[in-house]
């Protein structure tokens, strides 16, 4: 970058100048400024490293410049770029190709440029131009070569790749290579897009008899957050353990009962989805009704309807009327008159059955 010693700029212009023109003087400024000394910043970035999985990383320096001790793999750059890539600023500075460096109190405005524009920049001049990369960071020394860490996102999945120790063309050509290799592995759906495909369906009761569907009613599903990533990358040829989790990790929560009348567009209940490993948070998604269900008209109150009519009532007892005496009288009227028939069949004398005399009559034969 030109850093001169005294200078002062902004910390956000100081690390894009840094990231665009991989300033090793830019990188020992950032240590400085925040950590006190280049070693206290390196002892965060190995703790880090740490906690982030990273098996086989010691860093010695904070700029990259190559030391017996500063060592890294392929796989330990992936998980760092990884976490780095789900910083939203992050992203953005990867993605720049050149920066302007305002002016300071000890230099004019600088112009700078980064060779990750071989790759990002769609220009005459770029043959290796990859319409899908989004970065990240080129690096070089001659025991390392020439080394290349990307990111790329096409339709909903996003890939991080890391090519080391190559010539100059090669850290493009073989980061395309990689990357072009990951969207043929990879698709990329969402909890809405699986329930979509088989949308939660349930019976309401008391429905119209007009009712063609006899009480069937469709949900859609609505994120409460419409921010929430509810985003699922898998393997094209591991597709059916992603419905498989869906259907494990998904609960259900009605709000009201089920039954009629419920509007189109009505909320009835809340689903919840959680996703695995459980770094991410659960995502809940709002149950509505797609169509309206009528009510049935002249319907006999439910069992719950008489509880609560009930429990309202302060008399104990029902109220006198004549409806209700005929309700009381009826079925024992009707009891008396069925005893009444069932003795009189039983105790009805039964007529003797008289036994026919056989008679034969003498005949003469002569």
């Amino acid at each position: 970058i030109g850093l001169q010693a005294g200078e002062q700029l902004p910390m956000g212009a100081l690390i894009r100048a840094t990231m665009v023109a991989s300033g090793n003087d830019g990188a020992i400024a950032i240590a400085e400024h925040i950590s006190g000394s280049e070693p206290a910043f390196v002892a965060l970035m190995n703790e880090a490293a740490y906690r982030y999985g990273c098996t086989r990383t010691h860093f010695v320096n904070a700029h990259g410049f190559h030391d017996d001790y500063h060592l890294t793999t392929a796989r330990d750059l992936a998980i760092i770029a990884r976490e780095a890539t789900e910083n939203d600023e992050f992203r953005e500075i990867a993605l720049l190709t050149s920066y302007t460096l305002p002016e300071t109190n000890a230099s004019k405005a600088r112009r700078l440029s980064s060779q990750a524009r071989n790759l990002i920049n769609n220009s005459e001049d770029s043959q290796y131009y990859y319409e899908y990369a989004t970065g990240i960071k080129t690096g070089f020394t001659n025991p390392a070569g020439y080394c290349f860490v990307g990111s790329a996102s096409k339709q909903g999945v996003s890939l991080i790749t890391v090519v080391l120790g190559t010539n100059s063309a090669g850290r493009w050509t073989d980061t395309r290579k990689l990357m072009e290799y990951g969207f043929s592995q990879y698709i990329s759906t969402s909890v809405q897009e699986i329930y979509q495909q088989n949308p939660k369906i349930i019976s309401i009761s008391s429905y119209s008899l007009d009712d063609t569907d006899m009480g069937r009613l469709e949900l859609d599903i609505r994120k409460m957050d419409p921010a929430a990533d509810d985003s699922l990358v898998t393997l094209k040829s591991n597709a059916d353990e992603q419905t498989r989790l869906y259907n494990e990790r998904t609960q259900i929560d009605f709000t009201r009962t089920l039954d009629a009348p419920i509007g189109a567009g009505e909320v009835v209940g809340i689903m919840t989805y959680t996703p695995p490993g459980g770094q991410a948070e659960p995502v809940e998604y709002e149950l509505i009704a797609a169509r309206t269900v009528t009510r049935r008209t002249s319907l006999a109150p439910t069992v719950e309807e008489i509880y609560a009519y009930s429990d309202a009532d302060p008399n104990p007892f029902p109220r006198f009327s004549l409806e209700f005496l005929l309700i009381v009288l009826i079925p024992v009227f009707a009891v008396i008159l069925l005893s009444q028939i069932i003795y009189r069949l039983l105790t009805r004398k039964r007529k003797p059955r008289v036994k026919q005399k056989l008679t034969y009559k003498s005949r003469y034969y002569r």
